[in-house]
């Protein structure tokens, strides 16, 4: 047992003998980052090789989805790319189903080592992670396109978190090491029991939406947001309760809401906010791994976005797809009605800068990496072929190539933490 590692319900005793549930299983070599390292661009064989001396680690994971879900591939690809590339040195016992601990306690279960990694969602609790919560916030300024701005609005976010100490510092004070300190799921559209793209349409539309910013845009537009329970928003559309729904393609795939409500409309520019979320170890594990271990979790983050932005599109495919057996189709908005979710939207981002100690220099970050984001994505070869409503057609698994981006993402921002 590597000196200093924490234990939870030992004797002194009894310490060195014992590794409890929800403890990482260290290597005997030492404090954390200690030991050999390898050099970046390893291959394979030579980080098995340097996991030749590492005592076993056993990682405590959760994953929030079901095991073997298209929604949580992302994380058993990248546990599985972890385990091949150590040898076996590293392996994930894992609970499914957010079986630990709920996604608004995840990041209570890293802190007080119940875990060793998991997906937390920092927005959960404004008060302990205002910073974050304003990040989350201001992806209103991303383009919500469906190949450009699935790319861009996951990067330029990364990039501004990775390199913000109030972001950073919120995970550590609550016992975190971010891993990948932003991903984003994707945009969120209106799903309408009829088309509805105009203020005149959508005023005094009953639309069932959460979080501060939806309210504020949906208010905007002269919609009535209410809160209704996930399991029940099949029902409350069906049944005339709600008229529209404001979600993701993913939380509408898994209610199968498109069958009641198949009319979606969105703009590209002009976005509804979202929610975004974060991969995370508990800080006490992750200073306690030998070094080759920490560069190996940072060097297969190319596994993770590789995966994790295949798997949104294969969702949003899904989605297309549901719509148009569901006899609708994807709308944008009309004129008056863009012009009022940009402003509301201007609004929401002079908002989420007061959270950070200089709101002008937060403001220029978003507008500047947003930009540039922007530009990589399509100088690297990205574009939208087709729309929202021809994607499920022209979508399939592997069909567009991320190693560009991944690597550009990987070599921009990863880097930056990878341990030497």
């Amino acid at each position: 047992m590597a000196p200093g590692r924490r234990l939870r319900g030992a004797t002194a005793a009894t310490a060195a003998l014992v590794l409890l549930a929800g403890c990482a299983e260290s290597a005997a070599d030492g404090s954390g980052g200690s030991g050999e390292g390898v050099a970046l661009g390893a291959s394979m064989e030579e980080y098995q090789a340097a996991f030749e001396n590492v005592d076993d680690i056993v990682l405590y994971a959760q994953s929030p989805n079901a095991q073997g879900s298209l929604s949580g591939r992302y994380i058993e690809t990248y546990h599985a790319a972890v385990e091949e590339w150590s040898g076996g040195k590293i392996t994930f016992d894992v609970v499914y189903a957010s079986g630990v601990a709920e996604p608004t306690e995840t990041d209570a279960a890293l802190a007080d080592g119940r875990l060793d990694i998991a997906q937390v969602y920092p927005a959960y609790a404004p008060q302990r992670y205002p910073a974050n919560t304003a990040l989350v916030q201001s992806i209103v300024a991303s383009d919500a396109s469906v190949v450009e701005g699935a790319l861009s609005a996951n990067a330029w976010p990364l990039d501004l978190a990775a390199s913000n100490d109030q972001i950073l510092g919120e995970f550590e004070d609550n016992g975190m090491k971010p891993l990948a300190p932003f991903y984003f799921p994707g945009a969120s559209a209106l799903y309408c029991t009829e088309a509805r793209t105009s203020l005149s349409d959508l005023e005094n539309t009953v639309v069932a939406a959460g979080g501060a910013s939806q309210v504020a845009q949906l208010e905007q537009i002269g919609a009535s947001p209410v809160s209704i329970a996930f399991s029940e928003l099949y029902e409350g559309l069906q049944r005339g309760v709600a008229d529209c729904a404001l979600a993701s393609f993913n939380s509408a795939a898994n209610s199968g809401i498109a069958e009641v409500a198949p009319n979606v409309s969105l703009d590209p520019q002009n976005g509804f906010a979202g929610m975004a979320g974060a991969m995370a170890m508990s800080l006490d594990t992750w200073e306690s791994l030998p070094l080759v271990a920490q560069q190996l979790l940072i060097d297969r983050m190319d596994v993770f976005w590789t995966d994790y932005l295949d798997v949104n599109w294969e969702i949003t495919a899904d989605a297309s797809k549901q719509i148009q057996e569901a006899g609708g189709e994807f709308f944008g908005l009309d004129e008056d009605a863009r012009e009022s979710i940009g402003s509301v939207n201007e609004e929401l981002l002079e908002e989420a800068s007061q959270a950070f100690d200089d709101p002008e220099d937060f403001l220029s970050q978003v507008a500047d990496l947003s930009t540039a984001w922007d530009e990589k994505v399509s100088e690297l070869g990205y574009e939208n072929e087709v729309d929202f409503n021809g994607f499920g057609e022209w979508f399939e698994p592997g069909r567009i190539d991320l190693e560009p981006i991944v690597s550009e993402m990987f070599d921009s921002i990863h880097l930056e933490s990878r341990p030497e």
